[in-house]
């Protein structure tokens, strides 16, 4: 069973709330902005979540069968894990806390997979030339690149390394789910294979040629390739262009050398996202013309494959707008025929390539849908069946509809009758559906 960490919720002063010395995530104006508009106009609905520095306190917290009682004697600090923004938004005011007994090391572990893991990432490396070396497999390790690949600005940036595993395929009766991974050594060879049917392996090593599904006990296994796995780490401090210290992730399987790695798509060298919207159980974030949807029903995690490069319906999706004349997403919104997304320049519609099969990773496009280009800083909303945004001009309200006819959304100027209403500018939508349906 899975220990549950969190001892209990308490308000508490925002001047009692720690910044963690890990945290690597720095919030640009525009993210600030949408949060103290998302607490004015909606409050507070979540807790952040923290640790207590103090070792003795926290060793009596793990002994308590009182949170109230420990709370009410303990007036020192606590550090946070998650919600340093929502912290620093509402530090003149009691915040509600999740309270945990983490160690120090345990909360720099989870404060390095509470960003996304998995992805997104950029392109993985070409150059077979420059390569990384990790100094342990586990904790806080040591990155080395055989030439220049860092930047100061990459530090909270996530890394991931391809390397081949050691034999590691139980030797007595193990429960696997679909998904689980497993290594063997077969005919001298280390392979990999993943569960694609559930079960409780036997106590015999599987044994089957390269490209077989094999069964083993009430597993059925299949062959992914010559052993070797893709792992995380995220970079926590920068020394120079080749060396940096990060937190790993994913237990590396070795200290080997590798020349197969890629970089973090999200950093304070590449960009962070400008928007975000929830998409068919996917959260969805814009950057540039970059749409990145996680896997399905799992918001943290933006995995692109499994590690032979298999993908499947659920896993994350990358898409880029390639168009004659594009710029920057400003809003999106999601509707039953796909997402759709606004430029400054266009109107698209993200969904599937085929429509027969489901929306995936090697199954996704962006078709354009209109020409009329969005006015920046003024994010669409949904309205009944339509969405609703502000041409880039700043004057007009376009409404955003399919029509069965065109088989393609069309946008009709809903200002056409009443022009001077948005003579003054408009700086945000907001639509009431009762009891009248006010814009």
């Amino acid at each position: 069973m899975i220990v549950d960490r969190i001892r209990g919720l308490a308000r508490v002063p925002g001047s009692r709330l720690r910044a963690a010395d890990e945290n690597f995530r720095v919030h640009d104006a525009r993210q600030r902005k949408v949060l103290k508009g998302l607490l004015a106009e909606v409050g507070i609905i979540g807790a952040v979540l923290a640790w207590v520095p103090d070792d003795m306190a926290r060793a009596a917290l793990r002994s308590s069968q009182d949170f109230a009682a420990w709370l009410a004697g303990y007036d020192g600090p606590l550090q946070l894990v998650d919600g340093h923004m929502r912290a620093e938004e509402l530090k003149g005011q009691a915040i509600p806390v999740l309270v945990t007994d983490l160690s120090r090391a345990e909360a720099a572990k989870a404060l390095a997979t509470f960003d996304a893991v998995g992805g997104p990432l950029d392109e993985k490396d070409e150059d077979a030339s420059k390569t990384l070396t990790p100094s342990a497999t586990t904790g806080s390790i040591t990155i080395t690149a055989s030439s220049a690949v860092f930047a100061a600005t990459d530090v909270g940036r996530l890394v991931q390394l391809r390397q081949g595993v050691a034999v590691g395929y139980p030797g007595s009766p193990t429960a696997f789910v679909v998904g689980d991974t497993t290594v063997a050594k077969v005919d001298g060879i280390v392979r990999s294979y993943r569960c694609i049917g559930a079960g409780t392996s036997a106590q015999i090593l599987v044994n089957a040629s390269e490209g077989d599904y094999i069964t083993d006990g009430t597993c059925i296994w299949k062959f992914l390739g010559r052993s070797q796995v893709w792992s995380s780490v995220r970079i926590t401090g920068y020394t120079d262009s080749t060396h940096v210290t990060a937190t790993v992730i994913d237990r590396l399987p070795s200290t080997a050398v590798t020349g197969e790695w890629r970089l973090g798509a999200w950093s304070d060298t590449t960009g962070w996202p400008q928007c975000v919207t929830f998409h068919e159980e996917r959260i969805v974030f814009a950057r540039g013309q970059t749409i990145w949807m996680s896997r399905t029903g799992d918001f943290p995690d933006f995995t692109p494959t499994y590690d032979d490069g298999e993908v499947v319906a659920t896993h994350a999706i990358t898409v880029t707008i390639a168009d004659d004349e594009v710029q920057d997403i400003i809003w999106m919104a999601s509707t039953p025929r796909g997402l759709l997304v606004g430029t400054r320049s266009a109107e698209y519609l993200v969904g599937q390539a085929s429509a027969n099969q489901p929306l995936a990773g090697d199954n996704v496009k962006a078709a354009r849908q209109s020409d009329r280009g969005t006015a920046p800083d003024v994010p669409a909303i949904r309205a009944g069946g339509a969405v609703l945004f502000m041409q880039k001009a700043g004057r007009k309200l376009r409404e955003m509809r399919y029509a069965y006819d065109a088989d393609a959304y069309s946008t009709v100027d809903a200002t056409i009758l009443s022009e001077h209403i948005t003579a003054g500018g408009v700086t945000a939508l907001a639509w009431c559906e009762e009891p009248d349906g006010l814009l």
